[in-house]
């Protein structure tokens, strides 16, 4: 394992393959950020990093990075109206 590129980008489909699980399950991972990917052109395709791939694995250690910023919901109910 120790010959794999950490920057190797993969697919969502090879993910799957790679860890017998259906695409659906490793596109959960991605929205329950418990599996960093990069959106491509802001479709729907996604690329995962071979090194992210490993960390979540524990094959790695994790490296320091800064959490992912969340939008903030900043309406508050007085101004959400239901009709």
């Amino acid at each position: 394992m120790a010959d794999r590129d950490p920057d190797e980008l993969l697919t969502v489909a090879e993910v799957a393959t790679e860890l017998k699980v259906k695409d659906a399950t490793v596109r959960t991972w991605i929205r329950h950020d418990k599996l960093p990917a990069r959106r491509l052109g802001g479709g729907k395709e996604f690329r995962v990093r071979r090194g992210d791939l490993d960390t979540m694995l524990g094959l790695t250690a994790a490296p320091l990075r800064p959490p992912r910023a969340k939008r903030p919901f900043t309406a508050t109910a007085a101004q959400i109206s239901v009709r």
